[in-house]
């Protein structure tokens, strides 16, 4: 990505709306128990979340979307059962 001081890495995430299995995205707390229990090669969805609020965060931008799905998320891992987490 290209910035003031320079080139530096970055991740895009981008979506194609006339891609076939295309979903709009649900309401905030069926998204929210989606995201608590994802996990990918690059890890996370939970993590995601978090470090994306706070990154943004940093730079001043502050997205209430956002915070609410983070909050939704983090209710949701705390109910879950401690062993549910590493559990595969």
């Amino acid at each position: 990505m290209e910035t003031e001081t320079g080139v530096i890495p970055a991740i895009a995430f981008t979506v194609c709306k006339d891609f076939l299995l295309y979903a709009p995205e649900p309401p905030e707390d069926e998204l929210a128990d989606i995201l608590a229990g994802a996990v990918g090669h690059v890890g996370s969805m939970a993590d995601y979340v978090l470090n994306t609020v706070f990154e943004l965060e940093k730079v001043g931008i502050h997205d209430p979307h956002l915070w609410r799905i983070q909050d939704r998320i983090a209710e949701r891992l705390e109910r879950m059962p401690e062993h549910s987490l590493t559990d595969t």
